[in-house]
């Protein structure tokens, strides 16, 4: 989106970078809850780096429900898994710094899931079927974002219509520290829409 003066998020001057990928991620929220509001459940796939950043997206997301998914396979499977992406695609920094970093700074919240051992497919379905009671980190409780990720956690269920969207071939062949934030919705909410592939 930037065309002059782009700074990725290890580029320098590291300020910059920040303000930059803070932006980005800003709009990611907005926009994920304006898909909300129209009765999509969205899904944001982001690194989501330190509680700093967590903090600024439940914000952003509120008062809405988020749950809050740490794809975290070992360093090792991370790395095995970085060589078979596109090249365009592929992480071509060491990563085992913001690995630790991640798992620091974000391991007891949501739900860290190590995906080492298991397909996509199956990533996707463990997480269809659990992150209602593990990765609930706001809403069902007070509207501030500090207060709401640490109240009582509760199921939310599923809604079936957004698994069909969900593209488990890349679920878990993610370098480790993805995050997948999701914003769910009662599943009576969510509506099908037309063109919707059932």
């Amino acid at each position: 989106m930037v065309r002059s003066g782009w700074v990725g998020p290890i580029g320098e001057p590291s300020d910059e970078a920040r303000a930059q990928l803070m932006l980005r991620t800003r709009n990611v929220c907005l926009l994920a809850g304006s898909f909300a509001e129209a009765g999509f459940f969205p899904v944001i796939d982001h690194v989501v780096a330190d509680r700093e950043m967590l903090e600024a997206m439940l914000g952003w997301l509120q008062p809405r429900p988020v749950w809050f998914v740490t794809l975290a396979p070992d360093l090792s499977t991370a790395r095995a898994r970085n060589t078979t992406r596109p090249g365009r695609e592929r992480i071509d920094y060491d990563i085992s710094g913001l690995s630790a970093d991640i798992q620091r700074e974000l391991s007891a919240r949501g739900w860290w899931f190590d995906t080492s051992t298991i397909s996509p497919q199956d990533t996707a379905q463990k997480i269809i079927a659990e992150a209602g009671e593990r990765a609930v980190v706001a809403g069902d409780g007070p509207s501030d974002p500090v207060t709401a990720s640490t109240t009582r956690r509760r199921r939310v269920p599923f809604p079936m219509e957004a698994s069909r969207g969900l593209d488990s071939s890349k679920v878990s062949t993610t370098v480790a520290g993805t995050n997948v934030t999701a914003l769910p919705r009662d599943s009576k909410q969510v509506r099908p829409r037309d063109g919707w592939h059932r």
